[in-house]
């Protein structure tokens, strides 16, 4: 298990170092001069010459790119070129938020997803079953910028349930962690609904079946274990793209996190906040994965031993 664990970690570092490299290049390509955001466009020329020195803007995109790495490997993400912050202080006040929503919103897709995908296996092809698989189509094709106005109409706004935005107690959570979850748990409940049923025709089911257990019991202590690796690995992927889905969620509910940050430095084109807000996503993104990889490694010893 050490050796599998090392190997993962091992083929995630060119995988972090890629994101690095992809992102300063990127956000260097977009257009507008964050000189011009500091400043003002009426700014005079020495003013404007006198930041971009100051800012490091006047090297070459392989030098700033070089001196970028040596900070990064001291742990220095910079300062903010709007605030003057340390980035990793900025980061470290807003990624609780996201984490809290990320937190929110896989519970939410645990309670929907499993106790779904469950029932509509155990009676295939009936009305629950059509009525969970429609549900299940209608939460996939509903994107977070639409879902979310309109919880906010009917729940805030319609029956005064829930706080329209900002972050404070269970009220505050509720929305935005169904607005990510909801499309999260469709897509894993039919995942396991696909997967509960391809496991009913399996052998062992049939002779636990021709014993006389009951198919309750079968699928439960059986099928269930079985169907979960698959299940398991669409979620942790999943579990990654919620930190993406934060960006449009957190703005929409004016959540104080990591995605709302990044929305806003992008439309300020504070690079150093860019990249550390990028950096922290992608991280984030690897170690879901890597703990994915693990959980999948305990669920079936096969995976270590062709590994």
């Amino acid at each position: 298990m050490a050796f599998y664990i090392a190997r993962r970690i091992g083929l995630a570092v060119p995988t972090v170092v890629g994101v690095i490299t992809l992102v300063f290049f990127l956000i260097h390509l977009v257009p507008g001069d964050p000189v011009d955001m500091v400043l003002g466009e009426t700014a005079v020329a020495a003013d404007r010459a006198r930041l971009r020195e100051q800012l490091g803007l006047d090297q070459p995109l392989p030098v700033q790119y070089a001196r970028y790495l040596v900070h990064l490997a001291r742990g220095d993400l910079g300062h903010s070129l709007h605030s003057g912050q340390s980035v990793g202080l900025l980061l470290a006040a807003r990624y609780p938020a996201t984490f809290e929503l990320a937190s929110g919103a896989l519970l939410v897709t645990l309670l929907i997803a499993f106790p779904l995908g469950l029932l509509a296996a155990a009676r295939p092809h009936s009305c629950f079953d059509h009525a969970c698989r429609a549900v299940a189509v209608a939460g996939a094709a509903t994107p977070n910028f639409y879902l979310g106005p309109m919880l906010i109409l009917a729940f805030s706004i319609g029956l005064e349930w829930f706080p329209v935005s900002g972050r404070g107690g269970f009220s505050h959570l509720t929305l935005p962690a169904l607005t990510l979850g909801i499309g999260m748990s469709a897509i894993v409940a039919r995942m396991l609904r696909g997967t509960i049923l391809d496991r009913l025709h399996e052998d062992y089911v049939r002779t636990a079946l021709a014993k006389g257990v009951s198919r309750r019991r079968v699928l439960l202590k059986h099928v269930l274990r079985n169907a979960l690796l698959p299940a398991v690995t669409i979620l942790g992927l999943q579990a990654g793209v919620l930190l993406a889905g934060t960006i449009v969620t957190e703005t929409i509910f004016a959540w104080p996190g990591i995605g709302r940050l990044t929305l806003q430095a992008i439309q300020s084109r504070d690079y150093p906040l860019v990249q550390g807000c990028l950096l922290v996503i992608a991280l984030s993104y690897v170690l879901i994965n890597l703990v994915t990889d693990l959980l999948a490694a305990l669920i079936d010893p096969r995976i270590r031993a062709r590994s």
